[in-house]
């Protein structure tokens, strides 16, 4: 997906992550301080951090209400802190949050590369689904 500069959403209130599919171990919500996606936490809560700060970011930079859903962001990890093959997996909000989400990510690459001890448990890459909450107003 063509990486979008759209700006829009509501004011968050809280935010929700699950990790599915590729190397996730935990199929539940996490709050942001739990995330799992390469089964090392302080790596984990690194890209957690990152991606909700540009989220936050770009929400605040936006006058448009949306109503309460979520929008999950599939994309592929590599183990060079690299993202291909980003999209739009599950969105029931509307076009300009599953963009606003989208954008996050992507402007939160490149993330920081593996240690050996990652990629020698994970292989070179991850796939992970990334879901964002919005809560309307």
């Amino acid at each position: 997906m063509r990486r979008n500069l759209v700006r829009g959403s509501s004011i968050l209130i809280w935010i929700c992550f699950w990790l599915l599919a590729g190397c996730a171990s935990q199929h539940s919500p996490a709050p942001p301080g739990a995330i799992r996606i390469t089964s090392n936490p302080q790596y984990d809560e690194k890209i957690a951090k990152r991606i909700l700060k540009n989220w936050l970011e770009l929400s605040n930079n936006s006058d448009v209400n949306f109503n309460s859903g979520k929008v999950i962001v599939s994309f592929v990890l590599h183990s060079d802190g690299t993202v291909t093959d980003t999209d739009i997996a599950m969105n029931n909000v509307g076009y300009l949050p599953g963009l606003t989400c989208v954008e996050a990510v992507l402007k939160s690459t490149p993330f920081p590369k593996w240690s050996s001890e990652m990629v020698k448990k994970l292989g070179d890459h991850c796939d992970v689904e990334f879901t964002f909450n919005y809560h309307g107003q």
